[in-house]
């Protein structure tokens, strides 16, 4: 994975680049990509969470 912060000759506002092994990347505002950050973050945090699966009984 590859993530960069941008800001461009006449950009307003930083862009966040994402990039995933040789696909093309992903511009997304700063905006966004706190918003992806905190998606990932509670991911991770519900993937390591030991939940006992539940069957009908």
């Amino acid at each position: 994975m590859w993530i960069d912060l941008s800001l461009g000759p006449g950009d307003a506002d930083p862009r966040v680049h994402l990039s995933i092994e040789d696909r093309s990347f992903v511009e997304l505002t700063i905006s966004e990509a706190r918003s992806v950050g905190t998606h990932l973050v509670g991911l991770a945090a519900l993937g390591v969470m030991e939940i006992q699966p539940t069957s009908p009984i």
